[in-house]
This record gives structure tokens, C-alpha cells and sequence, in this order.
């Protein structure tokens, strides 16, 4: 009997590859061939793959083609969604929701509780597809996991880390703000809330940028570390402070690692006050330089942070956090049961064990289908990308990826697209060996079960993947 196929679909490996690698492991260990695609070019590889079962970043209108083609190919599919703690609103998140696609989708694992009780009032799902799970990111803050985080050298100064969130007003893979709100409109958000929030990320950020600079000029001895939004466009971080030793914009590495080398985070509405709870670590957001429209975008993130009223606090703070490794706000401040309570209901359970609870999901739907996927139908959907068939730009695509091979093809077209706009491309999205390589050693020898090895291109698969398929990387025994 064949290894059963489940692709994992990648949006931003700086967010979300090491949960996913951790996942697949986990389903390596119980007999599947997993393969970790790139969003951006899922449309072409996960056909030439010919998975029983594949996984996507979430069911948002981007995606909407995909699952329908997928399913349609006789593929079951998943969704495990890649920002679903948080949201601005219950209304707003359930219009980000491609609740059309809820037939061709035969699980929606999700991140809380509250998530799961809004797709049973306001959507049109049935239970059965709907697992509370939690998201296997978050399993790195949990016992045996945290012990994979990587240590980052500091070279004895100690860290504040500042986790910055403008990629409405600087996104990094869209041309400007304009085109950012028309994506963002397409999942429900106002036009008019949009314009606001850029206009208070236009002053906030300006702002901060002068406070980071007061900070490296009165703390010489501390490393401040800048870590940009995934989705962030960093150009001005690098030129305001390329001359100043003590401030570095890295990008390397998902928020945990910053966060254990830090000694306090800095933020302004960052999801990642929730991860620097679970670390352990004291967030403070800088309130004297915010905005309401800000402020009021995730009750939770406020809630987990201390709210600094000025610059002399904020250096008092600072102070106090360097001299003592064991400083923290969050007993004091503002940690509650009301607190705990939220954090359970939107990120569910905290245990380490989210990754193993995907893979009983997925391996039970995937034990239950009826029948295989069409050789024939992902054949050609390979070939145009699996989005519509009647886009010509879908075939040439394909084709000439068919005709180039696909690393050959993809480095060209990336070469094309950064020349013509010079932002962050899809190649920031590219999966990397080594990276994924590293990890699963790590687990490896946390977890003490048998070898795992992988290949990142040339997998065992239909004719097609060998030319179609050369971002994904395969995890198997």
C-alpha cells in the first residue's frame, strides 16, 4: 500500500515554516510522503505532486480557484489558517471567509474555540469539518519543542527587540498602500477603516523611528534589534539606521529565537505580544506615539503588553529590564485569569501537541475518502496552473515552466519582477533546504524516533513533477 501524499502549503516561511516542518515530521513518522509546497507556486506543483491531501494557508478569495481545483481533481482538502488568532472583528473575519468553498473543503482546522463557534453561527459548515487543533507554531513555546529554538548570538549585549507591524502603509509584496487596501477590501475590510490606519502607520512609524533613534544614543550597550512584519517592507529601517552600531534590521529566523535572546520586546500592536507571553518575556507598547484606530485592532495584544505613557518611562523600563535577567511586567501589570481564559479561546491548547492533533485529522479524512485523485485532470491543471483554465497567462506560465524547468524558470521570473519594481519578491517566499534540513535534525533528536530524510526536488511522483516542481521540498521516512 502506497505512503499517502499531503502537501503543506507555505505562505511566509518566516512565520510559518517551522510549524510546518514540525507537522510534517510528525506525518513522516506515521507513514506519509509530505511535501512542503510555496504558495506561489502551489498552482503548478501540488497538481504534478498528486497528493491525497493538501493543506492551504487559508480559503480567503486568493485560494478560492485552487480549492475548487483541487477538489475537483478528486483532491481532499485542508485549511489551516495562517493568521487565525486575531482579528479586527468577528463580522470582518467571517467575510474574509470564502464560505462558498465550504463544500469542496473536507476540513478547517482551527486555531480556538471562539473560532470554531463563529463558523457555526454565521457560516455554512458542517461540523464534522471543523477541528479545534490550535497551530503548531505556536508548539515551539511548549516542552519538548522549546528546546529546538535557536540560540542567536549577541555578543554579550544585552537585547531589546522592537517587532514592527506597517505592512498596510509599507507593504513589501504589493506596489503601494493602494494596492494593499483593494486586496484587503476583497476580505472584507472598509475602505474608509484602511485610509485611516494608513494614516496613523505613516505618523506612528515616523515617530518611532525618532524613539529608536533617542534609544541607541542613550543605551549604547544594548543591542536594539528591528524586526520587520513579514509582509513589511524594511528599505527605510535599513536607511535611517545603517550608521548606528547598536541598531540591526534582521530578518532571519521566526519571532522565537529574537524572543529568547531578548530581555524585553517593543512593539505597537503586534500579534507577537502574545508570543513574547508564552516566552516568557515582558512586551511594552510605546502608547504615547499610538492611535486609537491602532490600539483597538486586537483587544488581546493590549491586554499582554504594558502601556508605556512616555519616553522617561519607556527608559526607565529599558533600564531596569537590562540589569536584571528575571525582569518582568507582566505579574504586576496586567496578567489575569480573564487573560488566560482569552488565550485558550483563540489559540485553544498551548501543550506542544497541536501538530499531532493536525496529523490525527488529516490522516483520519484521508483514511475515509472514496476515491483517488485524476491522474489526467492534475496533469493538466499542472500546466496552467490550477486557477482558470481560459487565462492564457496560466498557460504560458506553465508551458514555458514545463519547457525551462521550473528552478530555471522561476529565477528568471524573479529577476524580471524585482528589476521592473524592486520590492520583495516570491523568492523572499522560496522554501530553504538547509533551513528545513537543520530543524528536522533537531526534532530528530528531541523526539528519539526513527531517521527522517528528505529531497528537495526530483520526488518520487508523475512524470510532470520533476520538470513542474522544483520549490518543494519532501519530507518522508
Amino acid at each position: 500500500m502506497e505512503n499517502p501524499r499531503v502537501c503543506l502549503i507555505v505562505d511566509n516561511p518566516l512565520r510559518d515554516l517551522d510549524g510546518l516542518v514540525l507537522l510534517g515530521s510528525v506525518m513522516a513518522r506515521k507513514g506519509a510522503d509530505v511535501f512542503l509546497v510555496p504558495m506561489y507556486t502551489q498552482g503548478y506543483e501540488v497538481p504534478s505532486i498528486l497528493p491525497d491531501f493538501v493543506l492551504m494557508n487559508y480559503a480567503r478569495s486568493a485560494n478560492e480557484d485552487l480549492i475548487r481545483a483541487y477538489a475537483n481533481a478528486g483532491i481532499l482538502v485542508g485549511v489551516l489558517e495562517t493568521e487565525g488568532g486575531i482579528w479586527l472583528s468577528d463580522e470582518q473575519y467571517m467575510k474574509s471567509i470564502r464560505h462558498e468553498c465550504a463544500g469542496y473543503i473536507d476540513l478547517y482546522c482551527l486555531w480556538g474555540i471562539r473560532q470554531y463557534d463563529l463558523f457555526i453561527k454565521y457560516g455554512r459548515w458542517n461540523k464534522d469539518k471543523l477541528v479545534v487543533t490550535g497551530h503548531p507554531r505556536f508548539d515551539f513555546y511548549s516542552y519538548p519543542w522549546i528546546n529546538t529554538v535557536d540560540s542567536i548570538p549577541t555578543q554579550g549585549h544585552p537585547v531589546v527587540l522592537i517587532n514592527t507591524s506597517f505592512s498596510l502603509s509599507f507593504p513589501r509584496f504589493a506596489r503601494n498602500a493602494g494596492h494593499e487596501i483593494r486586496n484587503l477590501m476583497k476580505a472584507g475590510f472598509k475602505e474608509s477603516y484602511m485610509k485611516e490606519r494608513v494614516t496613523a502607520e505613516l505618523k506612528i512609524r515616523k515617530d518611532l523611528l525618532e524613539v529608536i533613534k533617542m534609544l541607541s544614543s542613550d543605551f549604547s550597550d544594548v543591542l536594539f534589534i528591528i524586526r520587520p512584519h513579514p509582509f513589511e517592507n524594511d528599505r527605510e529601517y535599513y536607511t535611517s539606521f545603517h550608521n548606528l552600531k547598536n541598531v540591526q534590521v534582521r530578518r532571519e529566523h521566526t519571532v522565537a529565537p529574537w524572543l529568547k535572546a531578548a530581555c524585553l520586546m517593543l512593539h505597537l500592536n503586534s500579534s507577537t505580544a502574545v508570543d513574547a507571553f508564552l516566552m516568557g518575556k515582558s512586551a511594552v507598547t510605546m502608547d504615547w506615539i499610538n492611535y486609537d484606530i491602532i490600539r483597538n485592532m486586537s483587544k488581546l495584544t493590549c491586554d499582554l503588553s504594558y502601556k508605556c505613557h512616555s519616553y522617561e518611562e519607556l527608559k526607565t523600563i529599558i533600564a531596569e529590564s537590562v540589569q536584571s535577567e528575571t525582569y518582568s511586567l507582566q505579574q504586576k501589570h496586567y496578567y489575569n485569569d480573564q487573560v488566560k481564559s482569552d488565550i485558550r479561546a483563540l489559540f485553544h491548547q498551548i501543550d506542544g501537541n497541536t501538530a499531532h492533533r493536525i496529523a490525527t485529522a488529516i490522516f483520519q479524512k484521508i483514511s475515509r475518502r472514496q476515491k483517488k485523485p485524476s491522474v489526467k485532470k492534475c496533469r493538466i491543471m499542472a500546466l496552467y496552473g490550477s486557477k482558470n483554465s481560459k487565462l492564457m497567462k496560466g498557460w504560458i506560465d506553465g508551458i514555458s515552466r514545463f519547457c525551462m524547468g521550473a528552478t530555471v524558470h522561476d529565477f528568471l521570473r524573479t529577476w524580471i519582477f524585482t528589476r521592473n519594481i524592486g520590492l520583495g519578491t516570491k523568492q523572499d517566499k522560496k522554501l530553504n533546504w538547509n533551513t528545513v534540513t537543520r530543524l528536522l535534525n533537531k526534532i530528530q533528536t528531541i523526539s528519539d524516533k526513527e531517521n527522517i530524510s528528505f529531497v528537495s526536488e526530483n520526488c518520487k511522483s508523475i512524470n510532470l513533477q520533476a520538470r513542474t516542481c522544483g520549490s518543494s521540498i519532501h519530507i518522508h521516512q
